[in-house]
Order: C-alpha cells, then structure tokens, then sequence
C-alpha cells in the first residue's frame, strides 16, 4: 500500500521591527563590548582603542558585511548607541533572562495574533517552534483560548532543539495527519538578539554574536494542497557519536548561551556523506537547503559533497539577506525555493540541519508546482501519478 504524500505549503514571513545593516550591527557589537568592559576595567582603560581592535577582529573572525547583508532585529536598542536609553543593555549591561523572558512573552502573544487575525481560522493542530524564549501559558495557547477554539485546535510546543527544531516539528506534525487530521500549522517565533552579552569576550562568542538574527514564520502541512507545494519523501535525525560536547545551548542568569566548536564543520564533514547518500545516492540534480549556521558550514557541506555554487546558492541567500535564524532559518529558504520559478517541477530538495547533539537533521523533499489548477485541483506528485 502506498503512503500518502504530505505536502508543505502556505508560508508566511513576518519580518523583525527593524533591519540592521551588518557593518552598524558589527560596530554596535564593538562598542558594546567596550562599554561593558570599561565598567569593571581600571580608571585607566582605553575605551576607544579596545573599541577598535575589537571591531578589526570581529571583522577577522565574524562573518563581515561580505556574507551577511543585514540582520533582523525586534528590539530599538541594536538601532541606536545611545546607552543610557537602552532598556535590554542599559550602560551595554544586559538586562536578567527574567526581563529578557518577558519581553519575549509580549512579542511572541503578538506575532500569533498577527499571523493569525480574526478572519483566518485555527487549524486542527498548532505547533510553536522555539529555542529562544519560553512562557506558559505560551502565545499558541493564549491565540487559541482567546478565540474560544480549545476543543478544536491543539497546541503542541517543540522547543530548545536550536536550528534544527523545523525538521523536528515536521516530525510531530506528519503524526498528527497520520491521525486523521486535515492541517497542522507550525509557527517559528526566533528572538536570538535577547541572549547577546557584552561581557563574553571570548572568540567562540563574538563568532556567534556576528551571526545570529530574530525570524518569524509561520506554514502548513496538509494531505493535500493547491497550487505548488513542497511534498515530504523521507524525514531522519541522527546524532553523531563522539560530538555530544561540541555545541550546546544552555540558560544562564542573564539569558542563554551557545558554546560551539570550532571543529562542528570538520565533525559533520566526516559523518555526512554516509547518511546523504543513503537517502539519494546521486547528488547531480538535487538542490540543497542548508542552515546557515555561517558560511563556513555552507562552504563545508559544499565542498564535502561535491555541489556546485547553484545547488547552495538559495541556502547562501537566505544567510545573506537575513543572518542565521535559528530554527526558522530552514523554513525560510523552503519558502524561497518554493516561489521561485526558475525552480521546477519535480525538482528533488535535500534540506540539513545541525544543532545539539550533534544533532543532523535531513529532510528530503519534492518540488510540486501547478501553473495553472483548477479551484479544487490537488497537488499531484510524480510518484502519484504512476498508481493512477
């Protein structure tokens, strides 16, 4: 018996409150540090030249302005230098992961409401993907009890898996339409900018703080769609052995902290081909959408599998324009795949993922397109088409 398709579809992009050109973003990180630094230094501290060789070794070691555009941001304190206004970085110190949870519980109660106003309807099954802030009762369960609709709409949460978190939250939500369900709704809230700390000096730290951004999206996954989807052909996770210390993410007093090898690109380099090539043996014709954790894990998985700069080069986009997202990075370049028309039919996509663990996250999708359906027509997959 055949499995039935699952199709991904309907994304919608809520952009941060601001975009911060990475060289201000870079300048602002500089100063930043600084700051916090000439407030526990001696009186004889040299703001200005810690300052600046701080920028020169961001711009050394980050990734500049050459691979990541702009960057993202929800909160007015990475716009401006005016410290003394701040209210997360007051005198460059942040605020407690107390403030910071609750200025996350106010974004994320109006990002649902926005993604979903009054008109739209709740689907049977609601998932919240994040690794960046957590409340209870959350902002899905707060939309959901708000529009009286709790015997109907289901809210489950997939939180703390990092960047990989989508291809999990497909995971849980292709069960619940194995169940009889007709849509499930994943929502990605990202604040990654709450857990900037000034103080961390180190460069494993400023790496990670010239590379992270805030993204929000929201998509569906259902039996069957209109117009152009993404169809699901295999989902998989595996967590490589001898890794489990190279990345983490972990709470701290003023909020949460990454800790990331530098080795995580040679360390996955090793183990991916086998599980790729278990999944497709033959890389030629398939498009790749990889998290862009930065360019060097881009750069890695690229030249690990042989791919050409046009089989990464949508993954190398979304980097560009947006910064690393963290789990709602993956989403974003589905989406950016999904409406481009130079992509078409029947175009195989290998998505991967890493996070904690470490954890690679691998999802293989088909590109559905219809040119022109009829209102009832549902997306049919090649596959499909041979059983009828």
């Amino acid at each position: 018996m055949a499995t039935m398709s699952r199709f991904l579809t309907d994304f919608t992009i809520l952009r941060p409150a601001f975009e911060t050109p990475q060289e201000f973003a870079l300048q602002w990180i500089s100063h930043a540090h600084a700051i916090a630094e000439a407030k526990k230094a001696s009186s004889d501290f040299d703001k200005e030249a810690f300052q600046a060789q701080l920028l020169k070794l961001l711009l050394h070691i980050g990734a500049g302005p050459g691979k990541i555009k702009s960057r993202g941001f929800h909160h007015p304190d990475f716009q401006h230098m005016s410290w003394e206004t701040m209210e997360l970085f007051p005198n460059a110190e942040g605020v407690s992961l107390g403030t910071r949870t609750r200025y996350f519980e106010k974004i994320v109660d109006e990002i649902f409401m926005q993604f979903y106003p009054p008109a739209l309807p709740l689907p049977d099954d609601l998932i919240h993907v994040s690794c960046t802030g957590y409340t209870a009762p959350s902002g899905a369960q707060k939309l959901v009890a708000r529009r009286g609709n709790g015997r109907k709409t289901t809210v489950t949460h997939a939180y703390h898996m990092g960047c990989y978190g989508a291809v999990s939250a497909l995971h849980i939500a292709k069960g619940f339409l194995l169940s009889g369900k007709n849509q499930v709704d994943i929502v990605h809230t990202e604040m990654c900018s709450l857990h900037m700390n000034p103080l961390l000096h180190s460069v494993e730290q400023l790496v990670v703080q010239t590379l992270f951004a805030d993204g929000f999206i929201k998509y569906s996954l259902k039996n069957s769609a209109e117009r152009h989807c993404l169809e699901i052909l295999h989902l998989q996770e595996v967590i490589l052995e001898g890794t489990i210390e190279s990345m983490s993410w972990s709470p701290e007093s003023w909020g949460f902290k990454m800790s990331l090898d530098r080795e995580v690109p040679r360390l996955i380099a090793k183990q991916l081909p086998d599980i790729v090539h278990g999944v497709i043996p033959d890389l030629q014709n398939v498009l790749f959408a990889i998290h862009p954790g930065g360019p060097k894990i881009i750069d890695q998985v690229a030249q690990t599998l042989h791919l050409t700069p046009d089989q990464v080069e949508h993954s190398r986009a979304i980097l560009s324009k947006y910064g690393n997202m963290s789990s709602a990075s993956l989403p974003h370049i589905w989406e950016s795949i999904l409406s481009d028309p130079s992509v078409p039919h029947g175009t195989p996509i290998l998505s991967l993922a890493f996070g904690p663990g470490l954890t690679v996250a691998l999802t293989h999708f088909q590109k559905v397109y219809l040119d022109v359906p009829s209102h009832k027509e549902q997306c049919v997959s090649e596959p499909e088409m041979a059983l009828l």
